[in-house]
C-alpha cells in the first residue's frame, strides 16, 4: 500500500491528491485546494491556492506567506518576523517571546526557542513549532498538521483527509 500511495495520484470528493513520500520527504498536491506539502526531517513547505499560504519549516526557521492576507512569518530559534500588507505590520521577536494582538484578525503569537503559537480569530489558526513538531489548526478549513522527524498527520475538514506519514508508510482516510 505504501508503494502505491507513493507513486499513484488519488481522486476523491472531486479533488486530485498526489502524494510522494520518502524517508525524508512528503509531497501533497490537491487540485481543488491546490495544497502542496514537502516535508523532510528539517523542512515542511505548504502552498494553498485558495488561501495562498506557503510555509517553510526547519529546525530553526518557519516561513509563512499568505496572499489573501499577505502575512509573511520567518521564525528561527531566536527570531520571529511578521509582515502583513493589509495592516503593514512588521515584527521581530525577542530572544524567547513575541505577543501580538491583531484587531481584525486577532492574531496572538508566542515564540520561544522551540515553540511558536499563533491564534487567529477569523481563521482560528494555531501553530506550535518545535524542533520536531508543528501543529496547525485552521477553523475555515480545519486543517490540523503534526510534523515530527518521522511523522506527518493532516486533518482536512472540507475534504476530510487524514494523512499519517512515517518513514515507510502513508495512510489516507477520506
Amino acid at each position: 500500500m505504501s508503494k502505491l500511495l507513493l507513486k499513484e495520484p488519488f481522486v476523491f470528493n472531486k479533488s486530485k491528491v498526489a502524494i510522494v513520500s520518502s524517508l525524508k520527504k512528503v509531497a501533497i498536491v490537491s487540485s481543488l485546494k491546490k495544497v502542496a506539502i514537502v516535508s523532510s526531517v528539517k523542512k515542511v513547505a505548504i502552498v494553498s491556492s485558495v488561501k495562498k499560504v506557503a510555509i517553510v519549516y526547519s529546525v530553526k526557521k518557519v516561513a509563512i506567506v499568505s496572499s489573501v492576507k499577505k502575512v509573511a512569518i520567518v521564525s528561527s530559534l531566536k527570531k520571529v518576523a511578521i509582515v502583513s500588507s493589509v495592516k503593514k505590520v512588521a515584527i521581530v521577536s525577542s530572544v524567547k517571546k513575541v505577543a501580538i494582538v491583531y484587531s481584525v484578525k486577532k492574531v496572538a503569537i508566542v515564540s520561544s526557542v522551540k515553540k511558536v503559537a499563533i491564534v487567529s480569530s477569523l481563521k482560528k489558526v494555531a501553530i506550535v513549532s518545535s524542533v520536531k513538531k508543528v501543529a496547525i489548526v485552521s477553523s475555515v478549513k480545519k486543517v490540523a498538521i503534526v510534523y515530527s522527524v518521522k511523522k506527518v498527520a493532516i486533518v482536512y475538514s472540507v475534504k476530510k483527509v487524514a494523512i499519517v506519514s512515517s518513514v515507510k508508510k502513508v495512510a489516507i482516510v477520506s
